[in-house]
């Protein structure tokens, strides 16, 4: 757990001198014997906090800068209750008392260690309200083995392989369930893969009289700043936002760390999608700010000092959408809403933006909804690894509720969490004549089948993977190997390398080599196959080799992508050696057929509805 940041803003502290406040509670713990506790506690307020951690009353960790309490190995001391005081200058606050158990009778061990073999782990489940679920874990040992289910590492009462849950009605059921499985005979435990539940309300489309011709979303999450904070919450958020508009059937454009002018061509693309009677999303997570009521939107490439001019306005954006009349526009603004650092010049022709009477303030046409991550002149905030507002929107999104109503149940949500409702405040505003509309409303293609064709083969233009490649190579007598590849996110691929058949090699494995300059490889070359292909004495391969590389900032191709594979290897008794192919060309994948580095001059051409 880490200290949250402001999405779109880099001072967390109050501007007034206040007392500290708890911003995130530690949360009860229950671990084994051995192994690695870990309390976190985050606070706000006028610099410099301290924290200070007592166990059972006392004092055991003081004076520190930072609010995690390691303990690397766990005995039956540890054992009690904890509780964090934060200070400053001002005086100091407690947080809440939370209880760290120790249970004495297994060390858990990584899933991979040796003894117990799990070869089956429970896999993540998505259900509708009232369904059921199934996680299943099978594991292998010359001895008995017994079971222990957990829900977000709290015991459940459950000691069977199998976890069943059936008429699942309530929400708190989701979560995180993972299988400690035990041998009694050794007291060592392997604990399985976390395997996540989700439950979605079933769209009842029989009480909605709406539909739409198409569905629509673009997402755009910048992080990567060259002159402002990282940030850590939009990468998740967005893929969270994918996810969720998937499954209400949206034709979804996720786009990460765009500049100005690549997020003003990819607005314009997206614009051409829409059409008469078509749902539009428009979602941005990333820094922002709010000046005379317009929102502003930072591309990662924002000089030093920027103003309104280097970044992308909220109401162009609106504007842009509205131009084809689709029935239904939503803006989802994850920002900050405070005043820029350096405020802008205003308008030479009115002296400043104020209400209807500025030309950039798009006219109301009875179709928007916006939703904001916080209220003016306020900060929003990231809470671990997901912004605060998608952290609720993702538990209401599905629900077959008008817009604005289903919000109403994330702000209902957010007020049971004290420390989130002082630190932000969500904000609707709609002109939304059509009050019942829904984002889960069907499609209805009857009279607009050629439109929405047409739309979807644009859509497909630009999320285009490579086809799999089969590349066989002589000099290793004969090795095989299989590019294949898949999409993160539109303008992030991942490429696999697999070693089907090793040759005559005895230990191989491939990854690429030799892309453009232009995008960028995001994390490490992973190895996914635990170990590289070996032979055995019997001249049999074991497992195969595969590489997981992934590629970002696509949008920025200007040619197609061509790369070289690299399969290193050795033969019996002999040094490890590098065989390099040759150039692979894997043609525009996914974003980049739209060229977005080009400036955008001609304006939106929207599909005939004829």
């Amino acid at each position: 757990m880490s200290m949250p940041s402001e999405v779109g803003g880099d001072n967390s502290e109050p501007r007034k001198p206040v007392l500290p406040q708890v911003l995130t509670e530690p949360e009860d713990l229950c671990v084994h014997l051995r192994d690695r506790a870990e309390l976190t506690c985050v606070g706000i307020g006028h610099k410099p906090l301290m924290y200070e951690w007592l166990r059972n009353g006392k004092v055991i960790d003081s004076n520190k800068e930072a609010g995690k309490l390691m303990i690397p190995d766990v005995s039956i001391k540890h054992q009690g209750t904890y509780t964090c005081v934060i200070k400053n200058q001002f005086g100091k606050t407690h947080s809440r008392e939370v209880t760290l158990n120790v249970n004495p009778e297994a060390v858990v061990r990584d899933y991979r260690s040796e003894g117990i073999d799990i070869i089956l782990n429970p896999k993540t489940c998505t259900v509708e309200v009232g369904g059921s679920c199934l996680f299943s874990v099978e594991a292998r040992c010359k001895y008995p083995l017994t079971y222990k289910w957990y829900k977000d590492h709290q015991t459940i009462g459950c000691e069977e392989k199998d976890l069943k849950m059936f008429n699942l009605q309530d929400h708190n059921m989701q979560g995180t369930y993972q299988c400690v499985v035990t041998c009694p005979n050794t007291k060592e435990s392997v604990l399985s893969h976390p395997a996540c539940l989700s439950i979605k309300s079933p769209p009842n489309h029989s009480k909605s009289e709406y539909r739409a011709t198409d569905k629509v979303a673009l997402l755009i999450g910048n992080y990567d700043y060259m002159n402002e904070t990282t940030l850590k919450a939009p990468i998740h958020d967005v893929a969270k936002m994918a996810e969720a508009f998937r499954s209400l059937e949206f034709k979804v454009v996720s786009l990460l760390n765009l500049t100005k002018q690549e997020m003003n061509a990819a607005i314009h693309e997206y614009c051409n999608l829409l059409g008469k009677g078509v749902y539009g999303v428009f979602y941005f997570c990333g820094h922002g700010f709010e000046e005379n009521g317009q929102c502003y939107f930072v591309p990662p490439d924002a000089r030093s000092g920027y103003t309104i001019e280097d970044c992308i306005s909220s109401n162009d954006v609106l504007r842009a959408m509205q131009k084809s009349d689709p029935a239904l526009v939503t803006l989802i603004l994850d920002i900050c809403r405070i005043r820029n650092k350096i405020p802008s010049k205003p308008p030479s022709n009115t002296g400043c933006v104020t209400g209807r009477e500025s030309p950039s303030v798009p006219d109301p046409k009875g179709n928007c909804v916006s939703i904001y991550a916080t209220s003016e002149g306020m900060f929003a905030y990231e809470d671990h690894e997901h912004g605060i507002l998608v952290k609720y929107l993702q538990k209401f999104i599905y629900q077959n509720k008008p817009v604005s109503y289903f919000f109403n149940d994330v702000i209902d949500a957010w007020k049971q969490d004290p420390q989130h409702c002082k630190l932000q405040k969500p904000e609707i505003r709609s002109t939304l004549l059509d009050w019942g509309r829904s984002l889960s409303d069907r499609i209805l293609t009857k009279g607009y089948t050629q439109a929405y064709n047409t739309r979807k083969q644009m859509w497909l233009k630009a999320h285009d993977t490579p086809k799999p490649q089969e590349i066989r190579i002589p000099e290793l007598g004969n090795l095989v190997l299989e590019l294949t590849f898949q999409m993160e996110f539109s303008n992030v691929l991942h490429l696999f390398a697999t070693i089907k058949n090793p040759g005559n090699t005895c230990r191989s494995i491939a990854f690429p080599y030799d892309w453009p300059k232009s995008i960028s490889m995001m994390g490490d070359i992973k190895n996914v196959s635990d170990t590289s292909i070996t032979r055995s004495a019997s001249d049999t391969p074991k497992q195969r080799a595969i590489t997981k590389s992934t590629f970002q900032d696509l949008q920025k191709l200007r040619d197609n992508l061509e790369l070289k594979i690299v399969v290193k290897y050795c033969l019996a008794d002999e040094m490890d050696k590098h065989f390099m192919t040759q150039k692979i060309n894997l043609g525009l994948p996914l974003i980049a057929n739209l060229h977005l580095y080009k400036r955008v001059t001609e304006p939106i051409e929207h599909i005939d509805e004829s």
